[in-house]
């Protein structure tokens, strides 16, 4: 009897082991995955002024381009 209770003592410590090493594993791909999402969310971020800035500059060439023929043109 006192063995059937000693391993039964184990099987539970072993279970509750495993069940933390686990849960601990979820939090931390939990952790990493909100990780990766902050990293994509700044990288868009960054495209998106990347983008406007390359439009300005597009903008801004085309205004002094028209300018100058309208100047030239007087």
């Amino acid at each position: 009897m006192k063995k059937e209770r000693r391993f039964r003592l184990a099987m539970v410590v072993v279970f509750s082991v495993a069940a933390g090493v686990a849960v601990a594993e979820g939090i931390a791909h939990r952790r990493s995955i909100n990780e990766y999402n902050e990293v994509i969310r700044q990288s868009d971020l960054v495209i998106n002024r990347l983008r406007t800035t390359r439009k300005l500059h597009a903008t801004l060439l085309a205004a002094e381009t028209g300018q100058r023929g309208y100047l030239l043109i007087r």
